[in-house]
């Protein structure tokens, strides 16, 4: 059993919200319940099962401190609502590695694309069967009643799904008006994954200031970067006038030139990739293996460099390898 976001598989090293690793011990049996049942009803031809579904929880508010949220040790998946005070897993659709068209209740002769998801009755049928939380079937009608449905007065049923007591003011003792998220207009019976989701408003403003915010942290990390860049680069030309004193132009390009993209490449082969584990071992080879070239190819000149010489070398070096691999780390930490 495997977890995964929307990009990645996760693991031990993967940047996610804390406490997934729990919700997926958690979720384990009823996932490999629901491979059995499905292999049991698909004569044993189905080899992948995907629960799509959604990390919930964390927050909560009630005067009760039983109802509280049990740790502040992991941030909270959801701001504005109040789900559950614990985190937990919302199943809302089921995929598999094999072809379902044949198995649609009704086939309404629009399933272009299909790839292996249940129809939401078949996976409904699947999570209850297995004891998931998922995604309930609210109400049932033509496309342009469904577009009418009241979802900014529409309050979550999560917690009552869990059997939590409605969020309430720790104050007052009152209890608070809890709107969820959205709802999901889906097909019945078809098996494609057309879908539209309709957004209380609330949380359309909530995601357009987090949107503004982002931009803004995003520009400001970009001043800073290019600020940054100004002082490396300002620093680089005091180490150049440092060599200049003893030695010519010349050498000192010498050395630029050996920064460059065909050695950084030829560095990273020996480690198998640039990543957060290997960087630094990286640069250490990068700049060594500059420096080697540097006394091989002008050994003439390496030969008689004094000790304190050699260390102003070293020092342009590291700050030349610096400059160049600066856009590849903050390329690296934006993953």
């Amino acid at each position: 059993v495997m977890a995964g976001s929307r990009t990645q598989i996760l693991d031990e090293t993967t940047k996610f919200y804390g406490g997934w690793r729990d919700v997926m011990q958690a979720e384990k049996d009823r996932v490999l319940k629901a491979f059995k049942i499905l292999n049991r009803k698909y004569n044993n031809k189905i080899k992948v099962v995907i629960i799509y579904g959604e990390l919930f929880g964390g927050l909560y508010r009630h005067f009760d401190p039983q109802y509280m949220s049990k740790t502040r040790k992991f941030k909270c998946i959801q701001e504005g609502v109040y789900y559950s005070p614990d985190l937990g897993f919302y199943a809302f659709d089921i995929k598999t590695d094999l072809p379902l068209s044949k198995n649609a209740a009704a086939d309404d002769g629009d399933d272009e694309d299909i790839d292996g998801r249940l129809s939401v009755n078949e996976a409904v049928e699947v999570f209850e069967e297995c004891g998931f939380l998922h995604a309930k079937i609210l109400q049932q009608g033509t496309f342009e009643e469904l577009m009418k449905f009241e979802v900014d007065n529409f309050e979550s049923t999560i917690p009552e799904m869990l059997r939590l007591p409605p969020p309430c003011d720790v104050d007052s003792k009152q209890k608070m008006v809890n709107i969820a998220e959205g709802v999901v207009i889906r097909k019945l019976h078809a098996l494609d994954h057309k879908l539209i989701k309709l957004k209380a408003k609330q949380f359309l403003e909530i995601e357009q200031k987090a949107i503004d915010q982002g931009q803004k942290k995003k520009e400001k990390k970009q001043a800073n970067q290019n600020s940054k860049g100004k002082d490396l680069n300002g620093e680089l030309q005091k180490k150049k006038a440092l060599i200049l004193k003893f030695q010519s132009e010349e050498f000192v390009d010498f050395i630029l030139r050996c920064v460059s993209e065909a050695r950084f490449q030829s560095v990273c082969s020996k480690f198998g990739a640039f990543n957060e584990d290997t960087k630094k071992d990286v640069i250490k080879e990068f700049a060594g293996d500059v420096l080697k070239e540097l006394k091989e190819e002008k050994s003439d000149i390496m030969e008689k460099v004094q000790k304190s010489e050699e260390g102003k070398i070293r020092g342009f070096i590291a700050m030349a390898i610096q400059i160049f691999m600066k856009p590849k780390i903050d390329e690296l930490n934006e993953q």
